[in-house]
């Protein structure tokens, strides 16, 4: 998938089907390995294989050296203060959602950070 297949005409991130975010997913097994290796979805063994190919492998390292500088440099929780007003007005939003049956899942733009 290309960068302008996620946007819309105004260049806003579009929302995305389940079927574009398998096929995104699984299109590049080995974009989809550093996603779970950052993401921290793979047990001991796959963990220490993907370092030792970030390490050893220069085409690897290349390839997937874009994605784990953007997830390095994406804000955290920690990053992020919010105040507790704001906090408190955002859960009500939430909970007015999920009491008038709002609660489907949506993922909209290029990336969604699992962690």
């Amino acid at each position: 998938m290309r960068v302008n297949d996620w946007l819309v005409p105004a260049g806003e991130a579009r929302e995305l089907t389940r079927a574009e975010i398998e096929a995104g997913l699984y299109a590049d097994p080995e974009v989809t390995l550093i996603s779970d290796y950052l993401s921290k979805t793979l047990d001991d063994a796959q963990a220490r294989d993907v370092e030792r190919r970030l390490r050893d492998d220069e085409g690897f390292r290349t390839k997937v050296g874009p994605i784990v500088a953007a997830w390095n440099a994406w804000p955290t929780v920690d990053d992020i203060e919010i105040a507790d007003d704001r906090m408190e007005a955002s859960w009500k939003r939430l909970m007015a959602k999920v009491e008038r049956g709002e609660t489907g899942t949506r993922i909209v733009g290029a990336a969604a950070r699992v962690g």
